[in-house]
């Protein structure tokens, strides 16, 4: 455990690891746990609330969750209460539980996720560690007690580790996700997404330059210059074009269309 600028008491204090959506307080915040890598406070439109995310994993994890459409909240660095639960497994499994000066502190999951699956809303448990992490023995013991807590509560539980994802999906992801603030200038008709569209797939071949398109179409219909190409990400961004998501970056003079058949 890093040392923090806040301990368990004060957490309790503040409500943290309690509420969904954007009233959801996560147990651990960015700017009071040194962590490994680099640490992200990322926003979401989904939650309508910054993340708290204390390594590069755990952001790309945070970026498939958002893409995903049978996600409906993410809360992360979730407290694993009652404490007595946790000490009562460590102690079970002959374990030290995590502990910071003498002091039992509290446990956390990196993520719980409420999908929906079904028609019904279900709450999932991930823990997000590299393959490096996995080598360390107390690691592997920490994550053991996680998977027992969540196991007594009938909550599927599951490891994450970079082999469980394409990181280059991610990060496109994350990339893309900038569309979300943009906002057109002008009224965008639809005879200009039908066309944007159809000039895309008119094109045979398997990467599409989609600079020249767009541009012709920006004079065409006297748009501020990148309106189209900008509208070209919206349309990924929301789905209704699909592309080859699992390159090192999106190029989009080298677009690769995913064609429905």
């Amino acid at each position: 455990m890093s040392k923090s600028s806040i301990d368990d008491q004060g957490r309790y204090r503040q409500n943290r690891g309690i509420g969904r959506l954007k009233d959801y307080k996560p147990w651990i915040r960015v700017i009071e746990v040194p962590s490994k890598g680099r640490s992200h406070r990322v926003y979401c439109e989904k939650t309508s609330r910054h993340h708290e995310l204390l390594s590069d994993m755990e952001e790309y994890f945070f970026w498939l969750c958002v893409w995903d459409e049978r996600v409906i909240d993410i809360r992360e660095q979730f407290p694993l209460l009652p404490q007595l639960k946790t000490l009562s497994i460590a102690s079970k499994f002959g374990f030290q539980h995590p502990s910071y000066k003498n002091n039992d502190i509290v446990m956390t999951t990196d993520f719980v996720i409420t999908m929906l699956k079904h028609g019904k809303m279900v709450d999932i448990a991930r823990s997000v560690k590299t393959k490096k992490d996995l080598e360390k023995s107390r690691t592997r013991e920490k994550l053991a007690i996680e998977r027992q807590f969540w196991t007594d509560k009938q909550i599927d539980w599951a490891l994450i580790t970079e082999e469980s994802f394409s990181i280059y999906f991610a990060k496109n992801i994350k990339m893309l996700s900038g569309i979300q603030k943009w906002r057109f200038n002008v009224p965008i008709q639809k005879e200009h997404i039908e066309l944007l569209c159809k000039m895309l797939l008119a094109k045979h071949t398997r990467a599409i330059d989609c600079i020249p398109i767009t541009i012709s179409l920006d004079d065409q219909f006297k748009l501020e210059p990148g309106t189209s190409l900008n509208i070209l990400k919206w349309l990924i961004w929301t789905k209704q074009i699909n592309v080859n998501m699992n390159k090192e970056v999106l190029d989009f003079r080298k677009l690769e269309l995913i064609r429905s058949d």
